[in-house]
């Protein structure tokens, strides 16, 4: 069964996304873990990891920076991260090669804004507006 549990960002962001103790010291991820709202999620099946979620949340928008996986976990993630979105508006960045995902987020209401680099993949960025009056 897969199973989806926050983990400590400042440990877990730095491996998800590739840097090392020389590019930024622990006590230096957890300042900026903070300062971010970053939080992490995992999704694992019989202690396996099978996907990741990272997101910065404010107090107008959930932010995803990070969505990996395969197709079902992915949308089990995304599903998890639009309810602790509440009402929020959301916004992600999404890797340009993941057209799985690109459906799913659209289905879901989320509109792509434009396309760049994000991480050093080149990217989509979409927003869903949930609220009408809040800009991101």
């Amino acid at each position: 069964m897969l199973a989806i549990r926050s983990v400590d960002a400042a440990k877990a962001v730095p491996l998800f996304w590739g840097f090392d103790d020389v590019q930024l010291p622990p006590s230096r991820w957890e300042t900026y873990c903070r300062e971010k709202g970053l939080s992490a999620l995992v999704a694992e099946r019989d202690g396996e990891l099978m996907g990741f979620a990272v997101t910065a949340s404010s107090p107008s928008a959930l932010h995803i920076l990070g969505l990996e996986g395969v197709t079902p976990v992915c949308r089990v993630l995304l599903n998890r991260m639009v309810r602790v979105a509440g009402e929020r508006d959301m916004t992600a960045w999404l890797p340009r090669d993941r057209p799985d995902i690109h459906r799913m987020v659209r289905r879901l209401g989320f509109v792509q804004r434009r396309a760049g680099n994000f991480q050093g993949r080149p990217s989509r960025y979409y927003h869903w507006d949930r609220n009408g009056d809040v800009l991101t």
